[in-house]
């Protein structure tokens, strides 16, 4: 079974990097024409994001009461960030690797997925903060369109949920089992007729309350615990923004400060806000009409938006991979195919 789950993950992989080979030619036909200098600043740059996502996970877990090295830190948040490539979940699908990393460490299950729900709202919370800027930078300029206003608002809802569950899980408990077997048993009506099985497990609906509800009553500090977090997730962003500002000139073009404000901004939204993984195809676009419209040319628009994503998107997926064989293949660990395999819960 297990060697049945590691062909088909590296099969989806092969798959998805097949579906992009047009891209990637694309990619290094434009990424010949970029002053070199510039462009190893901003790989640079995206290679300092990692430690940053490392630390923030680390300063979560250790409030927690878990203990983890920045070493194995970082190789936790850097094969996270490939699992996260490969289906389009808003970051929630890179929580396998966490759990697959409680089981080998013997962590309670309930404090991990606290730490991962306390890491993702840190994460949406500083990104609300940067859109809310975008937005009125494209506002002021008469720019703002409908579909961004919706994923900002649904990117709203989303993080509202996260800081529901964790608030229901540290003071009312049975308010959040009742509301996690409620959502499962309306998702079993709603596809009742499309499934012959039931496809949400009210049981495990339930075992999932009282793990998160078990790892709210042992997070030290309260919500003072999102401030180191949310310090780290913002010099993370501030980091991608500077590898944007870095490739304006490393084609030989200017911007101001409000046209790449606003266009990472929208951008990083559609990361988030997307039906395809980690906004594939949605970025690239919603980058060059938010340039194009604020009066780069669309040539230059699509070139910087490819390069931001070569840099931003395709190292860290292709460095993620490695980084996930070396994790599913340490001695100590587990092997590649419990990266995908949920623990049991832990009383």
């Amino acid at each position: 079974m297990r060697k049945f789950i590691l062909g088909l993950i590296v099969l989806l992989t092969v798959l998805f990097v097949i579906s992009r080979i047009a891209e990637m030619q694309e990619l290094a036909a434009v990424l010949r024409r970029a002053n070199p200098g510039l462009l190893a600043l901003a790989v640079l740059a995206q290679m300092l994001w990692f430690p940053c996502a490392a630390q923030s996970y680390r300063v979560i877990y250790a409030r927690l009461g878990l203990r983890e090295s920045f070493a194995d830190m970082l190789r936790l948040t850097t094969a996270a960030t490939f699992i996260g490539v490969l289906t389009p979940s808003g970051g929630m699908s890179a929580l396998a690797v966490f759990l697959a990393n409680a089981r080998r460490r013997v962590h309670p299950v309930g404090r991990v997925l606290v730490g991962s729900i306390l890491y993702l709202l840190c994460e949406y919370l500083v990104l609300l903060s940067l859109v809310a800027i975008s937005a009125a930078i494209l506002l002021r300029r008469d720019l703002l369109q409908g579909v961004e206003v919706l994923a900002a608002v649904l990117l709203g809802l989303l993080t509202l949920a996260l800081f529901l569950v964790l608030a229901l899980g540290a003071r009312a408990p049975r308010g959040l089992e009742r509301l996690l077997t409620g959502a499962a048993r309306l998702g079993n009506r709603l596809l009742r007729g499309i499934r012959r099985r039931p496809p949400f497990d009210e049981e495990g609906a339930r075992r999932m309350a009282r793990d998160l509800s078990n790892g709210s009553a042992t997070l030290g500090g309260g919500w003072r615990t999102l401030f180191p977090p949310f310090a780290f997730g913002t010099m993370g962003r501030l980091l991608q923004a500077i590898i944007l500002a870095l490739i304006f000139p490393a084609f030989g073009l200017t911007v101001d400060a409000g046209t790449l404000l606003a266009a990472y901004g929208i951008s990083q939204l559609f990361v988030i806000i997307s039906p395809t993984p980690a906004g594939v195809g949605i970025v690239e676009g919603a980058m060059t009409v938010v340039l194009r419209s604020l009066g780069l040319r669309l040539e230059a628009a699509a070139v910087v938006a490819l390069t931001f994503r070569a840099v931003t998107f395709w190292i860290p997926f292709a460095i993620g991979f490695f980084a996930f064989q070396h994790f599913s293949h340490r001695p100590a660990g587990r092997r590649v195919a419990d990266l995908i395999e949920a623990p049991e819960a832990e009383s």
